[in-house]
């Protein structure tokens, strides 16, 4: 509804409407980190009792869809 009525999209809304109005330098959509290094916190799923660790990528993440319902990241 916002995006149709402003014109913008979700993401470019959230950053002139949230994040710069709030100073937030570091903020953004989706999984971050690289898929090589662990540089960031990474989500888990459990496999046979054991906790394995998600790398950065397409289906590190829930459906775009859901971006926002808590697809965003930022430094507290």
């Amino acid at each position: 509804m916002a995006e149709r009525v402003m014109g913008d999209t979700y993401e470019e809304l959230m950053r002139a409407r949230v994040f710069d109005a709030l100073g937030m330098t570091w903020a953004g959509f989706r999984v971050s980190g690289s898929a090589d290094v662990v540089d960031e916190p990474r989500g888990h799923f459990g496999v046979l009792g054991w906790s394995v660790a998600v790398p950065p990528g397409p289906k590190a993440d829930n459906p775009l869809f859901t971006a926002p319902s808590g697809g965003i990241h930022c430094s507290l």
